[in-house]
C-alpha cells in the first residue's frame, strides 16, 4: 500500500527580458588598514542587470558588524578595526533584483586588514630579580629579560636598552637577546644591591616602547678576613685565680655577613701547658691554676678564623703574687745551753 503527498507548488513564469544579477567577478579582495577612521570605504562591487539591484550580505551577522554595503555596492567600516584580534574577513554578497519573486547571484568577498603600529612591547612582568655572587667573573649572564610585539615586520620587530643604571659601568644588556651580564667587578660590602630599566622599543612608526625595572643583588662570599680590633693585648691575673676566671675579652669583626662572618677564636702558641683558654664570645680565661714563681708572665698568640681566613693579635697575660708561700730560712742556728 503506497501513501501519496499533495504538496503546493508556486511556478513562476519569467519573461525573456528577466535576467539575474551577473557579478562582473566571482570573488572581490580588498584591504584595509587596522586604523582606518569608522565609515572609511573598503571597496566596491557591482553587479549587472535589466533592472536595480539591493546588495546585501549573507555571512555571519557576527561578522556583518564589522562593515556594511549600501545600494550602490559600496562596502564601508562600521567599526574601529584590530588586526590582532581579526586579520581576514570573508563574507558573502548577495545581488537581488526588485522583482517578484527577487532574482539573485552571489560573490565571495575578502578583506584584509593591514598592520599598523599600534602595539608596544611588552615585557612578560615589570619588574625582574635576580642574584649573583660577588665573586663573579665578567661576563657572567644574570638574567635575561623577554618582551613581545604582536605586530607585524617592523611594527613588531624590538631592541633592548639599558637606562637608569643605579651604577653605571658594572652590567651590559644585549640589544637583540635581552641577556643582562656582568661586565664590572662586584664588592657587596660595598654595594649589596643595583637596579636599572630594560627599555623594549621597536622599529616602527612611530616607535612606541615600554619598560621594565631589574633589581640585582649582590650575595656574599667569604671574601674578608677577620680583623682583630687591637694588635695587641695586656691584661694581669692573681696566680691565685680559679680556673674559669675570666681575665679579658678579645674581639675581632668580619665584614662579610652569616655565614662567613662567625668568627672562632684559638690559642696559636705562648702556652704550653694549657694554662688558659678562649671561648667563642672572645673570653680569655684561666684554665689551670697558675703559679707566679714558676713563670710571671706569657705572651699568647691567639688566632680569630672565620673557616677560610685568619687573623693574629699578640694576648700579655701578667701573673700577679698572692701570698702563697711561709717564709723560708736560709740557715738554721743551734744555741748551746750547756753550762
Amino acid at each position: 500500500m503506497s501513501t501519496h503527498l499533495d504538496l503546493p507548488v508556486k511556478i513562476y513564469v519569467m519573461g525573456a527580458a528577466d535576467l539575474p544579477p551577473l557579478f562582473d567577478r566571482d570573488t572581490y579582495r580588498f584591504q584595509i588598514l587596522e586604523d582606518c577612521a569608522v565609515s572609511t570605504m573598503v571597496g566596491s562591487v557591482s553587479a549587472q542587470s535589466n533592472g536595480s539591484i539591493v546588495y546585501r550580505f549573507m555571512s555571519d551577522s557576527e561578522l556583518q558588524q564589522n562593515f556594511d554595503i549600501n545600494s550602490s555596492g559600496d562596502i564601508v567600516t562600521l567599526r574601529q578595526l584590530d588586526r590582532e584580534t581579526r586579520e581576514m574577513y570573508e563574507l558573502t554578497v548577495r545581488a537581488e533584483t526588485r522583482a517578484s519573486p527577487p532574482l539573485v547571484a552571489h560573490t565571495r568577498l575578502w578583506i584584509h586588514v593591514g598592520d599598523t603600529n599600534d602595539n608596544a612591547p611588552q615585557f612578560e612582568t615589570d619588574r625582574y630579580t635576580a642574584v649573583i655572587g660577588e665573586g663573579s667573573t665578567t661576563g657572567t649572564q644574570v638574567i635575561k629579560v623577554a618582551a613581545e610585539d604582536p605586530d607585524l615586520g617592523l611594527n613588531g620587530s624590538f631592541y633592548y636598552v639599558m637606562t637608569n643604571e643605579s651604577v653605571p659601568g658594572m652590567f651590559v644588556c644585549d640589544s637583540s637577546s635581552g641577556s643582562i651580564s656582568l661586565i664590572g667587578q662586584l664588592d657587596r660590602e660595598s654595594i649589596v644591591e643595583y637596579q636599572m630599566s630594560i627599555m623594549a622599543v621597536d622599529r616602527g612608526t612611530p616607535r612606541m616602547s615600554s619598560m621594565t625595572e631589574v633589581v640585582v643583588t649582590v650575595s656574599d662570599e667569604n671574601d674578608n678576613p677577620p680583623v682583630f680590633t687591637q694588635s695587641s693585648y695586656s691584661a694581669a691575673v692573681n696566680e691565685d685565680a680559679l680556673p674559669g676566671t675570666i681575665i679579658l675579652v678579645i674581639t675581632a669583626t668580619d665584614a662579610d655577613v652569616a655565614p662567613n662572618n662567625v668568627v672562632t677564636y684559638h690559642i696559636a702558641g705562648g702556652d704550653v701547658l694549657g694554662q688558659f683558654g678562649v671561648r667563642r664570645s672572645g673570653e680569655v680565661y684561666v684554665n689551670k691554676l697558675l703559679d707566679r714563681e714558676e713563670e710571671v708572665n706569657y705572651q699568647l698568640m691567639v688566632i680569630a678564623t672565620d673557616g677560610a681566613h685568619i687573623a693574629m693579635a699578640t694576648v700579655i697575660i701578667n701573673i700577679l703574687d698572692a701570698n702563697d708561700n711561709a717564709p723560708v730560712c736560709d740557715q738554721v742556728m743551734a744555741t748551746d745551753c750547756l753550762n
